[in-house]
């Protein structure tokens, strides 16, 4: 019989898968009693034995690529790629990579690192600025912009700025109220009169006395107009002491 081999009184399969190999060379060969079986090869299709041609699996939902993937059609495969920026994951599904995390210290200093899709990006710091392509992140002086009270002082820092209520005024720095010293009772004497100014105060002699060192005594009107630490530093008289 066909597909045995021997005299008649015993008989034996013949492999042809071994002896005469008649599949296509992109197919698998069965050896079955009397007889063989050709089937295409995973990503081939065809008769097997004349024919088998490679599936072009990219033709039919990208061949499952996902997520920016393109699929590459193979002999008798595919396989899906990514594109820069990208990592495979699970063989057809690109996911980004996040390059500030993964990459050490991708960006310059005073930059801050941005992870876009695909690729990121080094802005300047918040308080930093770029004067040119390709230059370096340097400080804003937000001083320029005044941007602290008029009766406040603005001082830069690195990336940011302060701003502090001058002497004799309290607040934040971007409100600033006058501080009125004469509600404290700063003035040493009952004999002297406290006059608040913007920022400052004034310790006056009250009408009849005179102002001897730090103190008032009974002669003349004078007016001390800076009053330090218990120290009158300048007098002004106001008016001429009443003669006797």
């Amino acid at each position: 019989m066909e597909g045995y081999r021997g005299n008649g009184f015993t008989c034996e399969d013949v492999d042809e898968c071994s002896l005469t190999k008649p599949c296509h060379t992109s197919a698998l060969c069965i050896n079955l009693p009397g007889s063989y079986n050709c089937t295409c090869q995973v990503g081939y299709s065809g008769d097997g034995i004349k024919q088998c041609r490679d599936i072009n699996e990219c033709l039919v939902d990208n061949g499952g690529c996902r997520n920016k993937a393109t699929c590459v059609n193979n002999q008798g495969s595919f396989s899906c790629l990514c594109q820069s920026g990208y990592i495979l994951i699970n063989l057809t599904l690109c996911q980004d990579i996040n390059e500030c995390k993964e990459l050490k210290n991708p960006c310059g200093v005073n930059e801050e690192c941005k992870n876009t899709d695909g690729s990121y990006q080094c802005p300047c710091q918040a308080g930093y600025y770029r004067p040119g392509s390709n230059l370096n992140c340097i400080d804003v002086d937000e001083c320029e912009d005044k941007p602290c009270h008029v009766n406040a002082v603005c001082i830069n820092t690195l990336g940011s700025y302060t701003c502090t209520c001058k002497r004799g005024f309290a607040g934040n720095g971007t409100q600033c109220v006058d501080i009125d010293e004469c509600s404290e009772n700063v003035c040493p004497q009952s004999e002297m009169e406290c006059k608040n100014s913007p920022g400052s105060f004034s310790c006056i002699c009250k009408q009849g006395y005179t102002l001897n060192g730090t103190q008032c005594d009974g002669k003349t009107n004078l007016i001390c107009l800076t009053f330090i630490l218990s120290k009158c530093l300048f007098i002004m008289q106001l008016n001429k002491p009443d003669s006797q």
